[in-house]
């Protein structure tokens, strides 16, 4: 995520937090730096989901989010996205195709939108037919020649050109746009969270529509171009090199990421998978030493947590400062923030965001506290003393703010705030206080095996949690949610 605290861009110093719980000793993988080479596989079969009863909606162009109004739009389900970008840290522009799978989840749809920023449309088809579009504020519309039935699957093609918008960020104060950046230092990355997909690629970008991924990045010869899940195949030629990735597991468009750059490649095997991180030269030792408990701590989360929900995950180091991101499966990771504290909060994110979204941005705290919480969990698991001494440290940094929000009633601004991280983290903490280790653990993977690959509520999580404890846990929601 991004933000200005531990996790995405959490400027946090991390205390440690105890555990009770007996572990295993593990012993860290070395890391050996390698060159990429894989081989191609086949593409992601798509299967339509089932669909609910058609309803009628005339035009079904904003879904929207409570939060962020506008965000998303009705009368499809998206089921995978295709994006080809040719992408140069020289040159402030790309050309991109974007070939979308859609299902039809209305009747008689008759106009349709995507969350679309800027850019030239050089062609658009619908099933390989041209069709109209127009633009609206933030909005690509497609009209169909004949309006599309309920249950139909359809493949939309939107190439497109030109330099990226750079609107002020609605959620964000630490980067200035959203989308695509531009650092100036011979390397390009994607900052998405929350509304910057849309600055780069034609999404229905909302958090409930998740979708297969797949990217061929087109990039000048020498820089090697980076994205979710795992790379398939790198085609060199005379001038240019392809890198194809492909992520065979859902994910919401905000989540996913491509990056540029002269990056080290760097491999840790960790169980059935071995990680893959992207370092840029000059951060690499800093890199092995924070990334060295990285397989154990992979292996502690999932005692914890569950399995593993993905077949990859890695990072990739960016040169900019408190900027760190959960993108699914390949994290990105800012220059300033990498030790071991955030790295831990990173990959907790993989359970607590990526495998299990949120419903609504209103319900931050349970990404951004469940993390910062897994740090402190991870790091205090061999000393169970400082785990009262964590508690009583979050619980002055809260009580001493001047102006604070509750978990449930915060604005756009504080998105990413203090609240969502340290009160969050302390809602998490009193959890498991109420419920007691056995409850807690069961009823996270509970909650994971439920809603894997898919987005829950807080209401759906607390009546989870409820189950597990076999009580009421209303007391815990309304001290935090209302202070």
């Amino acid at each position: 995520m991004i933000t200005k605290y531990p996790c995405c861009w959490l400027a946090i110093v991390l205390l440690l937090m105890g555990c009770n719980m007996p572990q295993a000793e593990l012993t860290p993988t070395p890391l050996t730096t390698i060159e990429v080479d894989e081989t191609a596989a086949r593409a992601i079969p798509i299967t339509p989901t089932p669909l609910p009863t058609p309803t009628l909606i005339s035009p079904p162009l904003s879904v929207g989010d409570s939060f962020i109004p506008g965000l998303g739009n009705g009368g499809y389900d998206v089921t995978h996205y295709h994006l080809t970008l040719a992408l140069d840290p020289g040159q402030w522009q790309i050309e991109g195709t974007a070939v979308i799978t859609f299902q039809v989840t209305v009747d008689d749809l008759a106009t349709l939108a995507l969350d679309f920023v800027g850019f030239q449309i050089d062609q658009l088809l619908l099933d390989d037919v041209i069709v109209q579009s127009g633009r609206l504020p933030k909005k690509l519309t497609i009209t169909p020649n004949q309006p599309l039935q309920f249950g139909t699957l359809h493949t939309l093609t939107v190439t497109y050109s030109g330099a990226p918008t750079q609107d002020p960020a609605c959620c964000n104060h630490l980067l200035k746009y959203m989308g695509l950046q531009y650092p100036g230092d011979d390397t390009v990355f994607a900052a998405n969270q929350p509304d910057g997909a849309r600055y780069w690629f034609p999404a229905n970008d909302h958090l409930e529509d998740k979708a297969l991924f797949s990217f061929d990045l087109i990039v000048p010869n020498g820089y090697t171009a980076v994205a979710n899940g795992k790379l398939l195949s790198e085609t060199a030629g005379s001038s240019h090199t392809t890198f194809s990735w492909q992520h065979a597991h859902p994910m919401a468009p905000y989540l996913a990421t491509v990056a540029v750059g002269r990056f080290v490649v760097v491999e840790q095997p960790a169980g059935e998978f071995t990680m893959r991180h992207y370092v840029l030269p000059e951060l690499l030792p800093q890199f092995e030493e924070a990334s060295a408990n990285l397989p154990e701590a992979l292996s502690f989360m999932a005692g914890h947590f569950g399995a593993y929900p993905f077949d990859s995950f890695g990072f990739v180091t960016v040169r900019l400062r408190s900027v760190s991101l959960e993108t699914q499966t390949m994290a990105l990771l800012s220059a300033n923030t990498i030790d071991e504290q955030w790295l831990v909060h990173e990959l907790s994110h993989m359970w607590f965001g990526n495998h299990v979204g949120l419903s609504s941005w209103g319900e931050m705290w349970r990404n951004e506290g469940f993390a910062t919480w897994a740090e402190a969990f991870w790091l205090g698991r061999n000393d169970p003393a400082l785990f009262d001494e964590q508690f009583i440290n979050w619980q002055t940094n809260v009580d001493g703010r001047e102006r604070g929000y509750s978990l449930a009633n915060y604005p756009p601004s504080e998105l990413l705030g203090f609240e969502q991280y340290y009160k969050g983290a302390q809602m998490v903490h009193a959890l498991r206080q109420a419920m007691g280790d056995d409850a807690f653990f069961t009823g996270l993977r509970t909650y994971f095996t439920q809603y894997g690959r898919q987005t829950a509520s807080d209401a759906a999580f607390q009546a989870v949690m409820e189950e597990a404890a076999e009580q009421s846990l209303q007391p815990v929601w309304d001290q935090w949610f209302t202070r």
